[in-house]
């Protein structure tokens, strides 16, 4: 099996999940005024996302790289309505 049809689209979809769902708690911090945690989240969040955006940059080739990263933005919200309730 090649390495980029299974690995690279699992860590673009893991760290879309995550980046999303850390957005979403950004955005919970902020409206209980936690500002310097929400910030400190939105750095690693930004990180995250870029780690998954340079993946799909260097395998323009894949399109199973854009349903992972689309999939994993879905997930990530749900996950991130998941927690705020």
């Amino acid at each position: 099996m090649d390495f980029t049809l299974f690995y690279i689209p699992s860590l673009i979809f893991f760290a879309r999940v995550l980046d999303v769902t850390i957005g979403t708690f950004k955005i919970i911090l902020i409206s209980k005024g936690y500002k310097k945690f929400a910030a400190s989240l939105g750095f690693i969040e930004v990180l995250i996302w870029l780690v998954a955006i340079t993946k799909i940059f260097e395998n323009l080739d894949k399109p199973i790289n854009y349903i992972a990263y689309a999939a994993g933005f879905a997930a990530g919200t749900y996950v991130g309505m998941y927690i705020e309730q």
